[in-house]
C-alpha cells in the first residue's frame, strides 16, 4: 500500500510539479491567480533549466524555472547576474524573481535564437561585437566567476575517480591547460563581466539587437576568454573574425592582443571536453565533425550524446594547438614578452 502511494505523488510530481511552480511563480507576479493562464515550452540549449512563454495583459514573458540540480547559491548567483545584464542592457530584462529561487520571468525576445547564417552580415558581427565590449566595460558588480582551470582539475578528479577513458594526447591537453594558465598568472589583465558561454543558442536577436542569456558561467573574469571563443563557436573565417576584433577594440589589435586571444582559444574547448567525456569507456570511431557539431546544435538537430561532443571538442582544441597562429603565440609569450 505504501509503494503505491509513493509510486502515485511520484508521478503526479513529475506530471504536475513545475506546472505548480510555474502558477505559483506568475500568481506571485501578477498578484492574481494565474491558473487559467498558458503557456507554452521553449526549446534550446543543453542547460537543465525549463523555459517557457506566456503572454498577459497583451505583454511577453519567459519564465525560467530553475533545474533541481543546481544549488541555492549557483541559482542566487545566476539570478544576480541576469539581473544586472539585463539593466545593463545586454540581457533581457528581469522582471520578477521568486523569492524561493524556484525561477525568475523574464523579457520576451520575440527574435529568438541566432543562427550561425545572421553573422554572415556586417552589422550582426558588429553589433555583437558592441555588446560584448558594453558588457566588458560595465562597472556594474558582478559576482567572481569559476575559474576554468580550477573547473578543468575538478574534472579531471572526477573523471578519475569514475575510470575516464580520455582520447589520444590527452597529457599534452592537461599539460597546455597548465602551461596557459601560468600565463595568465604571469600576464594578468583586470578582470570584467564575462559571460564565458558564448554560443548561437545562448545568442539571441530582435531587429538586430542581441541580448545574451544562460549566464550559469558568468561573472568576473579575463574578458579575452569571452573574446577567444565567440569566432571558434560562431565559425567566423578569417575576415570575419577581423572585422569582430576591430570593431571591439575600436581599432587593429595589437600584436600582443591577437598573442593572448589565440593562448585562450582552446581553454573553452578543453573545459568542456573534459566535463563531457566524465565516465567515457568508448574507443573514440566518431564520425561527429566540430562543424558538423556547430550546425546541428545551432538547428537543435543535435542526435549526439555528450561523450562524442566531449571528443569532438578536444579534437578542436588539439586542431588550435597545432596551428602556427597558435604556436607563434606561445612562442611569444615564453621569449617576447619575457614569461
Amino acid at each position: 500500500m505504501k509503494k503505491s502511494i509513493f509510486g502515485i505523488l511520484f508521478l503526479m510530481f513529475h506530471l504536475f510539479g513545475e506546472d505548480t511552480i510555474f502558477h505559483k511563480i506568475v500568481s506571485s507576479f501578477i498578484n492574481s491567480d494565474a491558473r487559467n493562464i498558458e503557456y507554452t515550452l521553449l526549446t534550446g540549449g543543453l542547460s537543465d533549466a525549463k523555459l517557457y512563454y506566456f503572454s498577459y495583459n497583451n505583454k511577453e514573458y519567459v519564465i525560467r524555472i530553475f533545474s533541481k540540480n543546481e544549488s541555492k547559491k549557483n541559482i542566487e548567483k545566476q539570478a544576480q547576474i541576469a539581473i544586472t545584464a539585463g539593466k545593463i542592457g545586454v540581457g533581457p530584462r528581469v522582471y520578477y524573481l521568486d523569492p524561493d529561487l524556484n525561477g525568475m520571468i523574464m523579457q520576451f525576445i520575440r527574435g529568438g535564437v541566432c543562427s550561425l547564417n545572421d553573422f554572415d552580415k556586417l552589422d550582426s558581427i558588429q553589433n555583437l561585437s558592441s555588446l560584448l565590449k558594453t558588457l566588458h566595460s560595465s562597472k556594474k558588480a558582478f559576482p567572481i566567476a569559476f575559474c576554468p582551470f580550477k573547473r578543468f582539475k575538478q574534472s579531471l578528479v572526477i573523471g578519475k575517480i569514475n575510470s575516464t577513458k580520455y582520447p589520444p594526447r590527452w597529457e599534452e591537453v592537461c599539460s597546455y591547460m597548465t602551461k596557459i594558465e601560468e600565463i595568465q598568472k604571469h600576464f594578468p589583465v583586470n578582470l570584467t563581466p564575462t559571460h564565458l558561454d558564448l554560443n548561437v543558442l545562448n545568442i539571441l536577436q530582435d531587429d538586430q539587437k542581441f541580448s545574451l542569456v544562460d549566464w550559469e558561467n558568468g561573472g568576473m573574469a579575463d574578458p579575452y576568454l569571452d573574446l577567444a571563443i565567440v569566432p571558434i563557436f560562431l565559425n567566423f573565417s578569417n575576415e570575419q573574425k577581423e572585422i569582430f576584433l576591430c570593431n571591439y577594440f575600436g581599432r587593429e589589435p595589437t600584436e600582443y592582443e591577437k598573442d593572448r586571444l589565440s593562448i585562450f582559444s582552446p581553454v573553452r574547448l578543453f573545459l568542456i571536453g573534459c566535463n563531457y567525456l566524465i565516465g567515457n569507456q568508448d574507443d573514440f570511431d566518431y564520425e561527429l565533425t566540430f562543424d558538423y557539431f556547430l550546425f546541428s546544435h545551432s538547428t537543435n538537430s543535435l542526435e549526439y550524446d555528450c561523450r562524442q561532443i566531449g571528443f569532438v571538442m578536444v579534437q578542436k582544441g588539439l586542431e588550435i594547438l597545432d596551428s602556427n597562429e597558435f604556436k607563434t603565440a606561445y612562442n611569444h609569450f615564453i621569449d617576447k614578452y619575457c614569461f
